[in-house]
Protein backbone atom coordinates (compact mmCIF):
# COMPACT_ATOMS: atom_id res chain seq x y z
CA UNK A 1 0.00 0.00 0.00
CA UNK A 2 1.47 3.10 -0.73
CA UNK A 3 0.96 6.41 1.30
CA UNK A 4 0.94 9.98 -0.70
CA UNK A 5 2.03 12.75 0.75
CA UNK A 6 -1.14 15.01 2.46
CA UNK A 7 -1.27 18.38 1.52
CA UNK A 8 -1.04 20.66 4.26
CA UNK A 9 -3.18 23.35 4.96
CA UNK A 10 -2.71 26.71 4.91
CA UNK A 11 -1.58 27.96 8.13
CA UNK A 12 -2.49 31.66 8.67
CA UNK A 13 0.43 32.49 11.34
CA UNK A 14 2.55 30.55 8.71
CA UNK A 15 5.19 33.22 7.91
CA UNK A 16 5.20 34.50 4.31
CA UNK A 17 8.71 33.63 3.66
CA UNK A 18 8.35 29.91 4.74
CA UNK A 19 5.17 29.58 2.97
CA UNK A 20 6.91 30.79 -0.42
CA UNK A 21 9.73 28.52 -0.20
CA UNK A 22 6.78 25.41 0.67
CA UNK A 23 4.65 26.82 -2.06
CA UNK A 24 7.23 28.07 -4.73
CA UNK A 25 7.77 30.82 -6.55
CA UNK A 26 5.67 31.50 -9.22
CA UNK A 27 7.14 34.64 -12.36
CA UNK A 28 3.92 34.24 -13.65
CA UNK A 29 1.49 37.32 -12.71
CA UNK A 30 -1.92 36.85 -13.86
CA UNK A 31 -4.42 40.21 -14.60
CA UNK A 32 -5.21 42.71 -17.49
CA UNK A 33 -2.85 45.36 -18.92
CA UNK A 34 -3.98 49.11 -18.76
CA UNK A 35 -5.31 48.50 -22.69
CA UNK A 36 -7.58 45.59 -22.42
CA UNK A 37 -9.20 47.52 -19.91
CA UNK A 38 -9.05 51.07 -21.93
CA UNK A 39 -10.78 48.76 -24.90
CA UNK A 40 -13.35 47.41 -23.07
CA UNK A 41 -14.36 51.18 -21.20
CA UNK A 42 -14.29 52.02 -25.12
CA UNK A 43 -16.45 49.64 -25.91
CA UNK A 44 -19.06 49.97 -23.50
CA UNK A 45 -19.54 53.77 -23.94
CA UNK A 46 -19.90 53.01 -27.73
CA UNK A 47 -22.46 50.95 -26.71
CA UNK A 48 -23.90 53.14 -24.52
CA UNK A 49 -24.21 55.55 -27.18
CA UNK A 50 -26.14 53.26 -29.43
CA UNK A 51 -28.40 52.11 -26.96
CA UNK A 52 -29.33 55.20 -25.26
CA UNK A 53 -31.84 56.52 -27.94
CA UNK A 54 -33.42 53.79 -28.88
CA UNK A 55 -34.51 53.03 -25.16
CA UNK A 56 -35.39 56.23 -24.67
CA UNK A 57 -38.69 56.65 -25.99
CA UNK A 58 -39.81 53.20 -24.03
CA UNK A 59 -38.44 55.24 -21.00
CA UNK A 60 -40.65 58.38 -21.42
CA UNK A 61 -43.65 55.84 -21.89
CA UNK A 62 -42.63 54.09 -18.88
CA UNK A 63 -42.43 57.73 -16.92
CA UNK A 64 -45.84 58.76 -17.70
CA UNK A 65 -47.40 55.34 -16.88
CA UNK A 66 -46.50 55.50 -13.64
CA UNK A 67 -47.67 59.49 -13.21
CA UNK A 68 -51.00 58.18 -14.66
CA UNK A 69 -51.20 55.72 -12.16
CA UNK A 70 -50.29 58.11 -9.31
CA UNK A 71 -52.61 60.48 -10.61
CA UNK A 72 -55.76 57.71 -10.50
CA UNK A 73 -54.20 56.35 -6.83
CA UNK A 74 -54.98 59.79 -5.62
CA UNK A 75 -58.29 59.84 -6.78
CA UNK A 76 -59.01 56.47 -5.84
CA UNK A 77 -57.63 57.29 -2.18
CA UNK A 78 -60.29 60.66 -2.41
CA UNK A 79 -63.06 58.41 -3.14
CA UNK A 80 -61.57 56.22 0.08
CA UNK A 81 -61.45 58.97 2.17
CA UNK A 82 -65.16 59.77 1.68
CA UNK A 83 -66.66 56.60 2.15
CA UNK A 84 -64.31 56.49 5.68
CA UNK A 85 -64.99 60.05 6.87
CA UNK A 86 -68.81 59.08 5.71
CA UNK A 87 -68.50 63.07 4.34
CA UNK A 88 -68.78 64.56 0.50
CA UNK A 89 -65.30 65.22 -0.56
CA UNK A 90 -64.79 67.19 -3.95
CA UNK A 91 -61.99 67.07 -5.76
CA UNK A 92 -60.96 70.35 -8.42
CA UNK A 93 -59.07 70.26 -11.12
CA UNK A 94 -57.15 72.99 -12.21
CA UNK A 95 -55.77 72.68 -15.90
CA UNK A 96 -53.90 75.58 -15.72
CA UNK A 97 -52.25 74.75 -12.88
CA UNK A 98 -51.70 70.88 -13.59
CA UNK A 99 -52.73 70.18 -10.26
CA UNK A 100 -55.91 68.76 -8.38
CA UNK A 101 -57.28 69.70 -4.95
CA UNK A 102 -58.82 67.82 -2.87
CA UNK A 103 -62.02 69.75 -0.38
CA UNK A 104 -63.81 68.91 2.21
CA UNK A 105 -61.62 66.74 4.68
CA UNK A 106 -61.57 67.63 8.37
CA UNK A 107 -58.10 68.58 7.70
CA UNK A 108 -58.60 70.75 5.12
CA UNK A 109 -57.88 71.01 1.39
CA UNK A 110 -55.12 68.73 0.03
CA UNK A 111 -53.66 69.70 -3.32
CA UNK A 112 -52.12 66.92 -5.72
CA UNK A 113 -49.85 68.22 -8.06
CA UNK A 114 -49.96 65.99 -11.65
CA UNK A 115 -45.95 64.65 -11.68
CA UNK A 116 -43.96 66.64 -14.74
CA UNK A 117 -43.93 63.72 -17.10
CA UNK A 118 -47.48 64.72 -18.13
CA UNK A 119 -49.58 67.59 -18.70
CA UNK A 120 -53.66 68.07 -18.25
CA UNK A 121 -54.92 68.88 -21.47
CA UNK A 122 -58.86 69.06 -20.05
CA UNK A 123 -61.11 67.91 -17.48
CA UNK A 124 -64.71 67.40 -18.01
CA UNK A 125 -66.32 68.09 -15.63
CA UNK A 126 -63.92 70.75 -13.78
CA UNK A 127 -65.24 69.24 -10.56
CA UNK A 128 -65.90 65.89 -9.25
CA UNK A 129 -68.01 64.64 -6.17
CA UNK A 130 -67.73 61.76 -3.82
CA UNK A 131 -70.32 60.16 -1.65
CA UNK A 132 -70.03 58.80 1.43
CA UNK A 133 -71.38 55.71 -0.25
CA UNK A 134 -68.73 55.37 -2.70
CA UNK A 135 -70.09 56.67 -5.73
CA UNK A 136 -69.32 60.11 -7.39
CA UNK A 137 -70.56 62.60 -10.10
CA UNK A 138 -67.75 61.30 -13.11
CA UNK A 139 -65.01 62.97 -14.45
CA UNK A 140 -62.82 62.50 -17.67
CA UNK A 141 -59.30 63.57 -17.72
CA UNK A 142 -57.19 63.78 -20.56
CA UNK A 143 -53.43 63.77 -19.72
CA UNK A 144 -50.82 64.41 -22.45
CA UNK A 145 -46.82 63.17 -22.08
CA UNK A 146 -44.03 64.69 -23.29
CA UNK A 147 -44.37 63.00 -26.45
CA UNK A 148 -47.47 64.19 -27.46
CA UNK A 149 -49.73 61.37 -26.61
CA UNK A 150 -52.85 61.56 -25.46
CA UNK A 151 -54.17 58.98 -21.76
CA UNK A 152 -57.39 59.41 -20.73
CA UNK A 153 -58.68 58.98 -16.81
CA UNK A 154 -62.02 58.33 -16.07
CA UNK A 155 -63.93 58.42 -12.74
CA UNK A 156 -67.05 56.21 -12.36
CA UNK A 157 -70.34 57.99 -11.91
CA UNK A 158 -71.64 54.40 -10.50
CA UNK A 159 -68.89 52.83 -8.88
CA UNK A 160 -66.71 56.19 -8.33
CA UNK A 161 -63.73 54.11 -8.88
CA UNK A 162 -60.73 55.58 -11.30
CA UNK A 163 -60.17 54.05 -14.81
CA UNK A 164 -57.40 54.15 -17.04
CA UNK A 165 -58.59 54.20 -20.77
CA UNK A 166 -55.82 52.99 -23.28
CA UNK A 167 -53.57 55.90 -25.00
CA UNK A 168 -55.03 57.38 -27.46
Amino acid sequence: MTSRPLKRALDPFEPPARRQARLGSSKTVAGFTLIEIVLVLVLLALAGVVVAPAIRPALDSVGAEAALRRTASFLDDARRRAVLERRVLVVHCKPGEERLVLLGEASGERAFLVPPALEIVSCRPEELRYFPQGSATGMTLLLRDRGGRERRLGVGSFTGLSRIDAAM
